[in-house]
């Protein structure tokens, strides 16, 4: 597979978010995973945030008001405030990394079985139509162009110059 090679679910039976905790996913949402650049890879521990700020700056150019809230969680900004309306999680395959993404496009879990004490509620997307496939094809796309302008090359020494 290569680098943004992907693979779409329509639904997860057993997924997953941080620390292994259960993550609901109802048909008509996105579940992705998809593989990272070499250079991504490279950040170590940053690569989790410079890939929050790509999916981060991709949506925000598709026009969805959004916010990364450190380590994993996609934040929708809307006139109620605010809510999680997705998670990212990067695991090392092979010595490659692997981006699994979930946004709530159409539906978000209820209150009742989010886990006791969380920060944000989950939110949907209020008025998505269409399939998931294009705006998967859409996302990448601003992913890639976000990667060229902002990360390609990157090293964690430009990222985090030291003070």
């Amino acid at each position: 597979v290569p680098p943004w090679g992907a693979i779409i679910a329509h639904r997860q039976t057993s997924g997953r978010g941080q620390l292994r905790r259960g993550w609901v996913s109802p048909p008509g949402n996105l579940y992705v995973s998809f593989l990272l650049p070499q250079d991504i890879a490279g950040l170590g521990t940053l690569a989790s945030l410079a890939t929050g700020f790509m999916v981060h700056a991709a949506l925000l150019s598709m026009n969805i008001p959004t916010r990364l809230k450190w380590p994993n969680d996609l934040l929708l900004s809307m006139e109620t405030g605010e809510g999680k309306f997705g998670g990212l999680l990067l695991e090392e395959k092979g010595g490659r990394l692997v981006a699994g993404l979930g946004l709530n496009l159409r539906s978000a879990p209820e209150d009742g079985i989010m886990r006791p004490g969380k920060a944000v509620p989950a939110s949907a997307l209020p008025s998505f139509e269409g399939s998931v496939f294009p705006f998967w094809l859409n996302l990448v796309s601003a992913m890639r162009a976000a990667y060229a302008v902002s990360l390609a090359g990157a090293t964690p020494g430009r990222l985090c110059p030291a003070a």
